[in-house]
């Protein structure tokens, strides 16, 4: 195409999409068409999320300075697992949330042996609650502790 058909083509082509976009809203009563009109693209997102994560307090028998949050570590989102140690961890969380013992026992075993490298490592598993937009302004979130573990030995009560 030349210069001058696209000076004309794409003028008139935003004009129409947009008017199409707004007659097939407004006849079909609020209903977004996806391509040519969605206001209610992000209408239906969360409006309160939950996460769950792991907070290391040891390793190998000595207890860090400041607890390292995995999550947020990027460390854990730089594995080539990433997707499935996530997914592993919120099952393993879900399953100690909803009194699963014998589910989150398999899934503490997967866990452990997939994203804890080190032999001896002390860990909490938290659940943490929060309205995207107040954390993103404030940082704030709920925090619960579902339960604190030894890699190589017994389960302790929160």
């Amino acid at each position: 195409m030349s210069r001058r058909a696209y000076r004309v083509f794409l003028p008139l082509f935003l004009l129409v999409y947009g008017a199409a976009g707004l007659l097939t809203h407004s006849r079909f009563a609020g209903i977004d068409v996806y391509p040519l009109f969605a206001w209610n693209l992000y209408a239906d997102a969360a409006r309160r999320e939950t996460q769950y994560t792991v907070r290391l307090l040891a390793i190998d028998g000595r207890p860090l300075p400041a607890p390292i949050d995995l999550v947020e570590s990027a460390a854990f989102h730089r594995s080539a697992d990433y997707w499935n140690d996530a997914c592993v961890l919120g099952r393993f969380a879900t399953a100690l949330e909803s009194g699963d013992a014998e589910g989150a026992r398999g899934l503490r075993r997967l866990f452990e042996a997939n994203v804890l490298r080190d032999d001896r490592v002390r860990y909490e598993v938290l659940k943490r609650s929060f309205e995207p937009l107040r954390r993103r302004t404030t940082g704030k979130y709920d925090e619960v502790l579902l339960g604190t573990f030894d890699k190589d030995g017994g389960a302790g009560a929160p």
